[in-house]
């Protein structure tokens, strides 16, 4: 009998220790979404959502640095067609057992988030980075409003993730890099960006297609995307302002009848002086590395476009101002969640 109790408490403490251990693990939780609020980055010509929301971690383990996502719906329901998200930002480790009021601040170059009074989702750790005891309860969504897009202006306190964050798993599923020049002639923007040659990989190809002037994604879900453009501006006519480089990833996806386009990059080129004196210039030009995360349905064409726009004016520069312009770059891409 004593064997047999002995037997007993051995498995007992056995089991309890492994179930203790497997508890032992952090448990993200969004408890509350309170208010956010709409801004607009003038220094960036951006608008910005800020949330504000109440973090928790209620497993028996503290849990490292993560990122947090929003998604703006624009129906009720959770229809992935039916919302916009917005790129996931980072977010600090949390202990154990312990809520924390955390402020979020979002980049919305589309202007996805307006005025009114509609749902929003955030989800905690959207990239599965921190082990955790239930991965149930990482989301909440709320109806709130939110207030005029006029405020003031805010500045960044976040930094888009890096492709390097997904799992290997993820970008051999589904992942292209190509790089890709402007078409046409030297002294307009006319037309899409060029991929013609300039495949690095495709690790997919079953579900993408990369054309001459268009790719091709065949897989509905949640992409990522990274699109580096180097510009270079020559003007007939000395300017004084620097004009703006505007990038957009453009789908045949439509909703409302509409077809959808995203605003990749929106920056002001810098002066290549040649005479520091002057405040004048003929010569500009910028590098930019920007990201996106955007749901599209299968199958969806996306095409790069460009144009240079005037400061103040949100005219594009028209072909007779220009003398020359030279756009390069490449856009790589991958699946983050397949709907």
């Amino acid at each position: 009998m004593k064997c047999l109790s002995y037997l007993f408490l051995f498995f007992s403490l056995t089991f309890f220790a492994g179930e203790t251990r497997a508890q032992a693990k952090p448990d993200l939780v969004v408890r509350e979404i309170i208010a956010f609020e709409l801004s607009f980055d003038s220094s960036r010509s951006m608008n910005r959502v800020k949330v504000l929301a109440k973090i928790g971690n209620a497993g028996a383990a503290p849990a490292g640095n993560s990122m947090i996502e929003m998604r703006v719906y624009q129906q009720a329901g959770a229809n992935p067609a039916g919302w916009f998200g917005l790129a996931p930002v980072p977010i600090p480790g949390i202990s154990a057992r312990r809520d924390t009021l955390m402020e979020f601040i979002f980049n919305d170059p589309n202007n996805y988030a307006k005025p009114g009074r509609y749902p929003i989702q955030l989800l905690l750790d959207p990239r599965r980075m921190v082990d955790e005891a239930n991965e149930t309860n990482n989301t909440l969504a709320k109806e709130l409003t939110a207030q005029g897009n006029q405020g003031p202006s805010v500045a960044a306190i976040s930094r888009v993730p890096n492709t390097i964050q997904a799992t290997a798993n993820i970008r051999s599923m589904t992942a292209f890099s190509t790089k890709f020049q402007k078409g046409g002639d030297q002294k307009s923007l006319s037309g899409d960006m060029e991929f013609r040659n300039g495949t690095i990989y495709n690790l997919d190809p079953q579900y993408i297609s990369i054309g001459s002037t268009f790719i091709q994604i065949k897989k509905g879900g949640i992409y990522h995307f990274d699109i580096f453009m180097d510009t270079y501006l020559s003007l007939l006519a000395p300017s004084s302002a620097p004009p703006f480089i505007r990038a957009t990833l453009n789908t045949d996806h439509r909703v409302n009848q509409n077809l959808l386009s995203y605003v990749m990059m929106n920056e002001q080129m810098n002066p290549v002086s040649f005479d520091p004196a002057s405040p004048y210039n003929r010569n500009f030009a910028v590098g930019k590395m920007s990201s996106l995360e955007i749901y599209l349905p299968g199958p969806t064409t996306i095409e790069v476009g460009a144009s240079f726009v005037r400061p103040n004016a949100g005219a594009t520069l028209s072909p007779e101002s220009i003398f020359s312009c030279t756009v390069i770059g490449y856009i790589s891409g991958y699946l983050v969640r397949e709907f």
